[in-house]
């Protein structure tokens, strides 16, 4: 079973509107997947090591859907 939750990547833009959403999946064994990578933010960086802290998780991989 696994979890997931959205992440704002703080990156608005013509592109994205007002910015769009990473999404975190939490699996077995403390392992994650983050969907999509953001731009780098800051805020996004600091949400993702967040949100891995509190679940004791690791990123495992990052899979990107789409290219800007």
């Amino acid at each position: 079973m696994f979890s997931a939750i959205p992440l704002d990547a703080h990156n608005p833009g013509p592109m994205t509107g007002e910015g769009n959403q990473t999404y975190l999946l939490f699996g077995s064994q403390r392992s994650a997947t983050l969907i999509d990578a953001g731009v780098g933010n800051p805020a996004h960086l600091a949400a993702l090591n967040g949100a891995l802290a509190e679940r004791s998780s690791q990123l495992e991989q990052v899979l990107v859907t789409h290219g800007h």
